[in-house]
């Protein structure tokens, strides 16, 4: 279905299959699309704020500079799914499958990641800033340059994985592999 720049806020679209569905630009603010599947569908840019995707399954989506402000994701699917450059600002994503996940400059700010698989996943130059890591996979993320709040940064014991360290970057604590140089501001 080609749905690109519809408004479709506030739609009741549970369960709903949009598989391949093309929905770029798409205003869909507070839909509730839980449980929904958008296997490999197009979001780039749209407007998800507050809309709900709890359960939904958005494996290998194109969610590349969406709007996802408060959506809730709880147990969503996403392994394979592009979030570059996507405002995932105070999300609720515990639970989610982000496995394989592209994050790359993705705005996680406050976001959510309770519990979440992010093995494998690209997080390079993400806003992590007050992100709730606790119990979250991390294994073989790529945080190169991920911005995890300000500089000193004190969280707790075993928080960060074993392979990263923490650096400043104008007062901006960052993220590196051990030992690697710092990545300019």
């Amino acid at each position: 279905a080609d749905l690109r720049e519809a408004n479709l806020t506030r739609a009741i679209l549970v369960e709903t299959n949009l598989t391949e569905a093309v929905l770029i630009g798409a205003k869909l603010v507070a839909a509730d699309l839980s449980g929904a599947n958008l296997t490999e569908t197009n979001l780039w840019a749209a407007d998800l704020t507050g809309a709900d995707l709890t359960r939904a399954n958005l494996t290998r989506a194109n969610l590349t500079k969406a709007k996802l402000d408060r959506a809730y994701l709880a147990g969503a699917k996403l392994p394979g799914a592009n979030l570059g450059e996507a405002d995932l600002g105070r999300v609720k994503l515990a639970g989610a499958n982000l496995t394989g996940a592209y994050l790359g400059g993705a705005n996680l700010w406050a976001a959510d990641l309770t519990g979440a698989n992010l093995t494998g996943a690209n997080l390079t130059g993400a806003n992590l800033g007050e992100a709730k890591l606790i119990k979250a996979n991390l294994r073989e993320a790529d945080l190169a340059g991920a911005i995890v709040g300000d500089f000193p940064l004190e969280g707790p014991p075993g928080w960060l994985p074993s392979a990263w360290e923490v650096y400043d970057s104008n007062g901006i604590a960052r993220l590196r592999r051990s030992g690697a140089p710092s990545i300019p501001p």
